[in-house]
């Protein structure tokens, strides 16, 4: 049989991605959660009163600042308040793991939707926070939150996927290690039928496998049917920067190669038997 390792890398760094980006799929969906509540606290600002119509003059609109309840007397200052509260909340965990935006500008827009990205900039040029408003940042937080949601389910069914084909990718290699160091020359016409009929077994269940995990990456994980995600997808977005995109399919072809090779070794020798 071949003496070459079979290649189980690719399996363990990819049950590493998907642990990594389940740390930060948790820590995420805590940061939304929390920028939720901050925003909860912030008075949005009234379009009408007193002086220029706006909240000039001297007047002020309270708005909420970590725990703590302060004066923002300048237009746009609940908006830079949920600007500030964004990024105090999420800029550490913003966009993706590879792909953290620039500005806050684009984590917002990245998080959420361009829309309230914009909406949220234009307090600086007179812009407020309007109820209306502030009820659209929280309703965008409660979409965040369910695809956060969608996303644990996935990566945890992906977990599941992953454990399953490296435990028998496992077996099958402790199989060969154990048996490779024995000459076949050594076997009897009955010892060498038995590892043939063995190897014939591995190749099956590499090929079962590899026939489960694409039906896997065919489905979708979702919530009331709203929100998705095909685990296809998850894949191509969890492995893009990976030696394959398919770490999984790829090492049980890799292995079931192996297990043929040395089946067809196993065969030259039964002939010779005969």
């Amino acid at each position: 049989m071949s003496n070459d390792p079979p290649v189980l890398t690719a399996v363990d760094a990819a049950r590493e991605r998907v642990a990594a980006e389940q740390d930060r799929t948790t820590a995420k969906r805590e940061a939304v959660d929390e920028f939720r509540e901050r925003v909860r606290e912030i008075d949005p600002e009234p379009l009408g009163g007193g002086g220029n119509g706006a909240l000039g003059g001297g007047r002020t609109n309270t708005v909420a600042t970590g725990g703590t309840r302060s004066q923002a007397g300048s237009v746009g200052g609940g908006c830079r308040a949920v600007r500030r509260a964004f990024t105090d909340c999420l800029g550490d965990v913003a966009g993706d793991a590879d792909d953290s935006p620039d500005t806050v500008h684009e984590a917002i827009a990245a998080e959420f939707s361009e829309e309230v990205a914009v909406a949220l900039a234009t307090a600086d040029g007179g812009g407020r926070l309007t109820p209306t408003l502030r009820s659209g940042v929280l309703d965008e937080t409660r979409r965040r939150r369910a695809e956060l949601s969608v996303m644990t389910s996935a990566l945890e069914r992906e977990a599941g996927s992953l454990a399953a084909a490296a435990e028998l990718l496992g077996e099958t290699t402790e199989w060969l290690d154990e048996h490779n160091p024995t000459p076949l020359s050594a076997l009897s016409f009955d010892d060498l039928a038995a590892r043939h009929r063995r190897l014939a077994d591995h190749r099956d269940r590499l090929d079962r496998a590899a026939a489960a995990r694409q039906s896997f990456l065919r489905e979708a994980t979702g919530e009331a049917a709203r929100v998705g995600i095909r685990h296809a997808d998850l894949v191509a977005y969890l492995h893009e920067t990976a030696d394959t995109g398919h770490p999984v399919l790829a090492t049980l072809a890799r292995l079931g190669e192996l297990c043929e090779t040395a089946q067809q070794t196993v065969r030259t020798h039964l002939v010779c038997r005969a």
